[in-house]
């Protein structure tokens, strides 16, 4: 196991967290339509599932990929060739089959597109398949997941297989397995809750550990961090008023950035190469600043250029979510 980065342990921690909410409302909804027994009103269901994430993802999604392709020349990139990939929401796959990260600040957008791969058949197994057979089904995904960032390598000589969705399955799984005790085994969570602690914390140690070179760790980080996310969310849900969870949750700037973080997450490659091209030009015009100058090498700018882009892309981000995401969230209320 080798060294990590704060992007790849936050890519699983969102998929982790996505696979718990997605489930959950997945359930409810199963729950609700449960007593009605025709198959109609579960694809319903899933029609409104899929309406309603397409109105949080898409506009803002689709409308960067226009921006990209119209601004091409200010933000050079290959997305004007590979355009199709990209609306489709298939990017990953296009990473892999190229063995090679996308230039122009592309290469987070890769787990949107796996994002949108696991909406394309989860609903479907949470509200169709029989309760019975639904928790195994998604242990057996967990250990698929596993065995794909193993194996996956082996089919193509190179790397980047851990981009594709099928070794992303642990995590989503990992979160829908904790959705499914938190509702259907409400009246013994508590057991549930020790055994997510324990793993949680065994993960923690073998991350510690191996990261120091104490231990050699023969398990992948996405799973390792699956587990850690899952003891944290499971100790939130059963201890909810615990001091240091209500200061967190109940923190107003943590819940603003929550509702920012899409625009945050979609946009933030671009904002050093925007603060970058303003500042040539102010510097081309001779109206340059004292405190923060333009540099052609982006890696050498200081941390003023940096404090500067988290001010304009926090800025942006929210300027979306209040003038174009949430009047798009709002048209949810129709597919309830």
């Amino acid at each position: 196991m080798g060294k990590f980065g704060f992007g790849a342990i936050g890519v699983d921690i969102f998929f982790v967290l996505s696979g718990f909410l997605i489930t959950r409302i997945l359930i409810v909804e199963r729950l609700n339509y449960d007593h009605k027994p025709s198959a109609h009103s579960r694809l319903k269901a899933i029609r409104n599932f899929m309406v309603r994430r397409s109105l949080r993802i898409f506009p803002i999604y689709y409308l960067l990929l226009v921006l990209l392709i119209v601004f091409k020349e200010q933000f050079t990139n290959p997305i004007s060739l590979d355009w199709q990939w990209y609306f489709f929401y298939l990017q990953n796959i296009l990473f892999y089959i190229n063995q090679a990260w996308p230039g122009g600040k592309l290469s987070h957008l890769w787990s949107l597109a796996v994002e949108e791969q696991f909406y394309l058949f989860w609903p479907w197994i949470i509200l169709f398949v029989s309760q019975k057979w639904l928790f195994k089904i998604m242990v057996s995904f967990f250990f698929i997941g596993i065995a794909c960032v193993y194996l996956l390598p082996f089919l193509k000589e190179g790397y980047n297989a851990d981009l594709l969705t099928p070794a992303c399955m642990q995590a989503f799984a990992a979160g829908g397995i904790l959705a499914y005790c938190h509702v259907f085994r409400k009246d013994s969570f508590s057991n549930y809750n020790n055994v997510f602690g324990v793993l949680g914390l065994m993960a923690f140690l073998i991350l510690v550990l191996g990261q120091v070179g104490v231990l050699q760790s023969f398990v992948d980080l996405r799973t390792l961090m699956s587990m850690i996310t899952v003891g944290l969310i499971s100790s939130i849900l059963y201890h909810p008023n615990a001091l240091v969870y209500r200061m967190i949750l109940g923190n107003k700037p943590f819940v603003f950035i929550g509702k920012i973080s899409y625009g945050v997450y979609l946009i933030h490659n671009f904002i050093p190469l925007l603060v970058n091209s303003f500042l040539h030009f102010l510097d081309k015009h001779h109206l340059s600043f004292s405190v923060i100058q333009y540099n052609r090498h982006l890696y050498n700018q200081g941390t003023a250029f940096y404090f500067v882009c988290i001010l304009i892309l926090f800025a942006l981000a929210t300027i979306s979510f209040y003038t174009f995401e949430r009047p798009m969230n709002l048209l949810k209320k129709h597919f309830i």
